[in-house]
């Protein structure tokens, strides 16, 4: 993939993650997203931001989780 592609890719998801728990597209459509962009080949800087949106979709799904739970124990 190139560059140009990767910084597109990540500069997108930069800005739409931190909303992703509002919208239609589950965790695992974000998950995918980030799994298409390649791990190796690439720079430090995108392997680090790449890890900071993964952090960001786990804290997601575990606020969705908890979340769930409180609905059902409701």
């Amino acid at each position: 993939m190139h560059h140009h592609t990767i910084e597109s890719e990540l500069r997108h998801l930069e800005n739409v993650l931190p909303h992703a728990g509002n919208g239609p597209f589950p965790v695992s459509y974000w998950q995918g997203r980030l799994a298409s962009l390649p791990a190796s080949g690439t720079v430090p800087a995108y392997h680090r931001r790449i890890e900071r949106l993964k952090i960001l979709l786990r804290d997601i799904e575990k606020a969705a989780f908890a979340s769930e739970l409180l609905t059902m124990a409701a």
